[in-house]
């Protein structure tokens, strides 16, 4: 949940709307924006690999237009297992773009994602096959600009640990455990 300067908060999330079928193929991202006094002003789904697989999202922050990135994990039927992704909406929920970063030799999971004053985008996650971070620097288009691995001192592995990336007011990045 993030609350909006103007009083009304975003709720994101994933939902399996068609049934789960022990996967999470089926899994579509779910944004909802609520007013002031809780009224519902927007409920969104968002598949981009509708017919393939599926999506979940992690993370949410408000850009410095207004809209909202949001960052996780886009699940692919065929096998591949799972790529990390950025994707941009308006303040109505209207998707803009959506970026997937596949790599067929591993699983990422994007966890934070930030905005930095150049509005270049810095996504940070984890590998759930290697055990390693990485962070990615996007331009505001969500093209890559480069991607950097950090190997902490121990593996991070699916609900063991979860790594989070706090960005200070100097725009350094930090990692937390």
């Amino acid at each position: 949940i993030v609350a909006l300067n103007d009083g009304t908060s975003l709720i994101l999330g994933y939902s399996v709307r068609n049934g789960y079928d022990g996967t999470l193929y089926n899994s579509e991202i779910m944004l909802a924006k609520v007013g002031t006094q809780g009224e519902l002003l927007f409920e969104k789904y968002y598949n981009p690999n509708i017919g393939k697989g599926g999506a979940q999202a992690n993370d949410i922050t408000v850009a410095k237009d207004g809209n909202y990135l949001i960052c996780g994990r886009s699940y692919i039927s065929d096998g591949s297992d799972a790529d990390h992704f950025i994707m941009k909406v308006d303040h109505d929920g209207n998707q803009l773009w959506f970026k997937s970063y596949i790599d067929k030799t591993s699983t990422y999971e994007a966890m934070n994602v930030f905005e930095l004053q150049n509005k270049d985008i810095i996504c940070a996650g984890f590998d759930g096959n290697l055990g390693l971070i990485f962070v990615q620097k996007s331009d505001s288009t969500g093209t890559v600009k480069w991607f950097k691995w950090v190997r902490p001192k121990f593996n991070v592995y699916y609900d063991v640990y979860r790594p989070a990336v706090v960005l200070t007011k100097d725009e350094e990045i930090v990692f937390q455990w």
